[in-house]
């Protein structure tokens, strides 16, 4: 069954990371030509590169591109609270939405938000298939840099149909003036003290007449994230939620739509 690796003790370690370690405001990440010929050098230099053909021809990279001071020794944890969040690795559920998106979701020509992007892999799916446009947001400078972009060059040169954020939600807001008309995220409810933030970029950043789609696992043992729980705090909030798939057996997980209750 899927964990996070986290005992009791640790669990109070990352309440008390919270509280010490401040939020990351949100900036947009600018691709200059310095920043485009660094990265593009670095790709030529790697041969870390597979892609999931199971579901796409995307090619993609297994492991960042550089290495940070400012993430080392956390960066292979699976979290470390407004410090790093998981961005360099692919989460089961995001293989979950990519499926879902590719087989049942008009994505064409759509303005799209992928929400705790990490790789990038489902915002990258939508731009190589008919997305007007798609925003890639992650807590971490350093995955953005080291991760997303380099999977998205890795499969266009065309970077004009993309903007790229990093920092907290609860100030995404603050930097983006875009209506999405789909929302992307996957894995992102595993932390109670980000519900709110959450929902609230859905309420700022969602087009009324769009939905967001969300895969995550029913429970998250270790950090007290629950799908359940979840849905309940968007009823709250004016939301209509719908599963529109689900995975009983092993560890349960389930995508669900979301939408703002019409009136």
């Amino acid at each position: 069954m899927f964990r996070f690796n986290f005992n009791s003790d640790n669990v109070s370690e990352s309440i008390k990371d919270v509280i010490e370690n401040p939020v990351v405001k949100c900036e947009e990440f600018i691709v200059d030509t310095d920043v485009l010929s660094k990265i593009k050098l670095k790709l030529c230099q790697s041969e870390c590169t597979d892609n999931v053909s199971k579901m796409s021809d995307m090619k993609l990279i297994h492991k960042p591109l550089f290495e940070y001071e400012s993430i080392t020794n956390i960066s292979h944890t699976d979290l470390k609270p407004n410090v790093y969040e998981g961005g360099y690795k692919i989460w089961e559920c995001t293989f979950d939405l990519l499926k879902f998106v590719r087989d049942n979701v008009d994505i064409c020509p759509k303005q799209i938000l992928d929400l705790g992007c990490g790789a990038g892999l489902l915002g990258l799916y939508t731009l190589l298939n008919g997305a007007a446009h798609v925003s890639f947001q992650d807590y971490n400078q350093e995955v953005v840099e080291s991760l997303t972009i380099p999977n998205i060059l890795l499969n266009t040169q065309d970077l004009g149909k993309c903007k790229f954020y990093h920092g907290d939600w609860s100030s995404l807001a603050d930097v983006i003036d875009t209506k999405y008309d789909i929302i992307l995220t996957s894995e992102t409810i595993y932390s109670v003290t980000n519900h709110n933030k959450l929902i609230s970029v859905f309420k700022t950043l969602l087009n009324p007449t769009g939905c967001v789609y969300l895969a995550a696992k029913v429970y998250y043992f270790g950090v007290g994230g629950c799908i359940y729980d979840f849905e309940k705090l968007l009823v709250d909030n004016d939301f209509v939620t719908s599963t529109v798939w689900e995975q009983n057996e092993g560890v349960k997980r389930k995508i669900i739509k979301i939408q703002f209750k019409i009136n």
